[in-house]
């Protein structure tokens, strides 16, 4: 069980690990799509693209959530709030972003 004092950090923590494995995870769909070439470094070198995107998501969400558990900053109720609500629309707009893209992609050609 977490001490009440650090739970807003933990949620706070997580939230913006969160955003950076959202960023990611769009980033790397779409310029997958885009550049053949990272498709297959990443099917070449995780045996399959999305285990490759996968793994990375993973890497990104605990080194960023480690970095941030160790900078100093403000952790609060209100804080903590502040960073699960962006981590809900980096989340929603990651969504639209590529399904934003595939239907451009399938619907321009």
């Amino acid at each position: 069980m977490t001490h009440p004092t650090t739970q807003p950090k933990l949620i706070q923590v997580t939230a913006y690990a969160t955003i950076a494995t959202v960023v990611l995870v769009v980033v790397l769909t779409i310029l997958a799509e885009l550049q053949p070439a990272l498709k297959t470094w990443l099917q070449t070198s995780f045996t399959h693209h999305w285990i490759g995107k996968s793994t990375l998501a993973v890497i990104t969400f605990v080194v960023t959530g480690l970095a941030c558990w160790f900078v100093p900053f403000t952790h609060t109720e209100t804080t903590a709030f502040r960073a699960v609500r962006l981590a809900c629309w980096a989340s929603a707009l990651g969504v639209i972003a590529i399904v934003g893209f595939f239907c451009y992609e399938a619907f321009a050609a």
